[in-house]
């Protein structure tokens, strides 16, 4: 039980690492094209929740007001010299906007439960051959986690010890 709870502290650690890193590196902003959000080496980078589709490094204004209230919003604070971060949580997810002077944008989604999934059918919850099989190789494998990549658009899958899905998220490295 120790180790699990060890390995959670750990991936907690990461998630908060690469969040920074997502935040901090690069300059300026990039466009998002089709090709960023489509299913691109069988994964998808956006997430259709409640009936609005959420796309990494999608605008986030229309996005944040399709979705309706948060259960609460949480400025973040400066991120890197590129913006302000404020963090949105919903029942199942939380979305990540960068808010810069020439607009906002989608800079993390991050599911909380398994009542939402990837395009591809991925949830919390399921096994790491399951993702696998519908996800294909990822870019990236370590013993807890998975990563897929399409440019600067990346989905990390974590891992407890028993190999069952306990984190998704959408993270977009640099703008």
């Amino acid at each position: 039980m120790k180790i699990a709870k060890r390995i959670s502290l750990i991936l907690a650690a990461l998630c908060l690492l690469v969040s920074l890193i997502a935040c901090d590196t690069g300059k300026g902003t990039t466009a998002n094209t089709s090709e960023d959000t489509e299913n691109v080496g069988g994964v998808s980078y956006y997430v259709n929740y409640n009936g609005t589709k959420i796309t990494l490094g999608g605008a986030a204004d229309a996005t944040v007001s399709a979705l309706g209230t948060p259960q609460s919003k949480s400025e973040l604070g400066n991120c890197g010299g590129l913006g302000s971060q404020v963090k949105y949580t919903y029942s199942s997810i939380y979305v990540y906007v960068l808010e810069t002077d020439s607009g906002n944008t989608i800079d993390q989604i991050e599911f909380r439960d398994d009542l939402v999934s990837t395009p591809e059918g991925v949830s919390i919850g399921m096994s790491k051959s399951d993702v696998l099989a519908k996800c294909g190789e990822a870019s990236a494998e370590s013993a807890t986690s998975l990563t897929y990549t399409s440019g600067k658009l990346n989905l990390s899958i974590g891992f407890d010890a028993n190999g069952t899905v306990n984190k998704i998220a959408y993270i977009r490295d640099g703008v």
